[in-house]
């Protein structure tokens, strides 16, 4: 169980993409996309060579992983969400994610040998819930940042005050690339996404709806 926490930090919520479609169609599928989820957020917490151990707590909740900073940085989030995106896509299941910086903490209540109880409350952490429908699959978006953030992976999102993490991209001429071919995709095909992300921009289209 992660440490507990009380203090301003960046928090992610991130959502297992389709995972309610997949329940519905193959319940097999879903569990295997649930059980690889649970295993990359782990694998990733237990990589000592990264040092995310010490700096990246996270838990788990149904078909969704919170995930914050201890040391309250965005290049350390950031790292460990772009590890996440990038292990669950190499398996072809998409992630979408939401970050915020705030109040918030987290604090274990109760731990039996057959009950596990924790407590998890503050603004980065309602935020990040609040927003995350409002991303598409995929996508690692940081909400109304006070201080523009410096890497070149970072972009305005469309019009708004927040900003998006290119994770997929291995330099800047990567980004306008997956805008485009994503755009063609936007509300197609949800292999065409993970196509996209997984570097494959030219692709053909002619696969399943988003959720398959």
């Amino acid at each position: 169980m992660p440490e507990n926490f009380n203090g301003q930090t960046y928090v992610a919520f991130s959502d297992l993409c389709g995972f309610k479609h997949m329940m519905n169609e193959n319940r097999k599928k879903a569990v295997k996309a649930l059980d690889r989820f649970y295993e990359s957020a782990y694998e990733i917490q237990n990589d000592e060579a990264r040092l995310l151990r010490t700096h990246v707590d996270a838990i788990a909740v149904s078909d969704c992983i919170v995930s914050w900073a201890r040391d309250e940085r965005l290049d350390t989030i950031a790292s460990f969400l772009s590890w996440l995106h990038s292990r669950m896509i190499n398996e072809r299941y998409l992630l979408r994610t939401t970050i915020a910086y705030d109040a918030f903490r987290y604090q274990q209540r109760l731990q039996l040998y057959n009950l596990q109880k924790a407590y998890i409350e503050g603004g980065a952490y309602i935020s990040a819930y609040m927003a995350n429908d409002t991303v598409d699959p995929g996508m690692i978006v940081l909400l109304n940042p006070v201080n523009k953030p410096n890497l070149w992976k970072w972009k305005r999102f469309n019009n708004t005050k927040n900003w998006e993490y290119f994770w997929s991209a291995h330099h800047s001429g990567d980004i306008p690339k997956i805008k485009k071919e994503r755009s063609k995709a936007k509300n197609l095909k949800y292999d065409r996404l993970t196509g996209i992300y997984q570097g494959r921009l030219k692709e053909s289209s002619k696969v399943g709806p988003i959720g398959k």
